[in-house]
């Protein structure tokens, strides 16, 4: 046997993590929720001028939940380096949320209301300038408020 079939490669133990490694779950990683303007780009959420003003809270590794005020997109972003003025981060994940269902007080004509007046009665929509009850006997408040906007003092 030569000298040269002989290996005299040296293997390196298993590398063993130190304290340095290892940080409290409280003082890093930690999730934060931000809530942006709507109509603000998509763009404009990986740019670190964005995050300028707040970026002191963060530390690498954070994860930054964002949500447009008018909750159509939702967007998960990872810190990867911050400090004060700047945050660069990595766009995670983005998803377009579904429409939000139109709650019947935001359909409902100006001087109007709906309420409930009773088993007997049901629901009514009542003109708020007079008091007058325009439609009554509704089995729900969304019926109330399709039969008030169908009614002849509403149509032009």
């Amino acid at each position: 046997m030569s000298r040269s079939d002989v290996s005299t490669e040296q293997y390196r133990p298993p590398y063993s993590l130190s304290a340095k490694d290892v940080k409290l779950r409280e003082s890093a990683g930690n999730e934060f929720r931000i809530v942006y303007p709507a109509g603000t780009p998509a763009e404009r959420l990986s740019e670190s001028s964005f995050y300028a003003t707040v970026a002191h809270l963060f530390q690498p590794y954070d994860e930054l939940i964002l949500i447009d005020t008018g909750r159509t997109i939702y967007s998960r972003y990872l810190v990867l380096q911050a400090g004060h003025g700047y945050c660069e981060v990595h766009k995670l994940y983005s998803n377009q949320l579904p429409a939000l269902m139109c709650a019947v007080g935001e359909r409902l004509p100006s001087n109007h209301k709906i309420v409930w007046t009773g088993p007997e009665t049901g629901w009514s929509a009542i003109r708020c300038s007079d008091g007058i009850a325009i439609v009554t006997l509704a089995i729900s408040q969304e019926a109330c408020l399709q039969e008030l906007l169908n009614h002849a003092s509403l149509t032009k």
